[in-house]
């Protein structure tokens, strides 16, 4: 390969079945890294943040750490604490039925004080997480709102809300949260 005088064009060789030279061209563009701390690690935001998101939900406790959450899995969610984020979230209890593997119904005769099981527990952690997230990543939660029922490319052009049901589908919605966190097309 030849170089020319713009460092920025390669000319690759003649070809025999073509009259003109292909060239390549690399686009100039500035690279930078950043030295912000990635927002996963922010999920605790600020305090004031985190004390008011976690409230919102009607979570007493920091749950930021693995600990506590693990705690709180293990002791059970309360229906007042999924009441509190499924408003916050604003997912419907239908929806919420579908994420937890549960009917409607079921959801609808527990009262406030009913305690979920661990698996339901879990996923309801975990969207938390995720929420937490993705407001860290947008800067607000109406924006990730938006996000999470527009359907995206980097999941076949479906919605994020659809993924929700699953652990590795809330880790795949959190890996595709991250690469947008660092400025990689998603």
């Amino acid at each position: 390969m030849k170089t020319k005088k713009n460092i920025n064009k390669i000319t690759l060789q003649k070809l025999p079945y073509f009259d003109t030279e292909s060239i390549v061209e690399e686009p100039i563009v500035a690279y930078q890294t950043f030295t912000t701390k990635p927002a996963i690690s922010t999920l605790t935001i600020s305090e004031d943040d985190n004390i008011t998101f976690w409230k919102a939900l009607g979570i007493k406790q920091d749950i930021s750490s693995d600990s506590e959450r693990l705690k709180l899995i293990k002791s059970g969610v309360s229906k007042r604490i999924l009441n509190h984020m499924m408003a916050a979230m604003e997912i419907s209890l239908e929806d919420m039925a579908d994420i937890l593997h549960t009917t409607d119904r079921t959801l609808r005769r527990y009262d406030d004080n009913t305690i979920l099981n661990m698996e339901q527990s879990e996923r309801i952690l975990e969207l938390v997480k995720l929420y937490g997230y993705g407001k860290a990543v947008f800067g607000n939660m109406d924006k990730f709102k938006l996000w999470i029922n527009d359907s995206i490319m980097a999941l076949g052009y479906h919605k994020p809300k659809e993924f929700l049901d699953t652990s590795l589908g809330i880790q795949m919605l959190m890996q595709i949260l991250g690469r947008m966190e660092y400025g990689v097309y998603s």
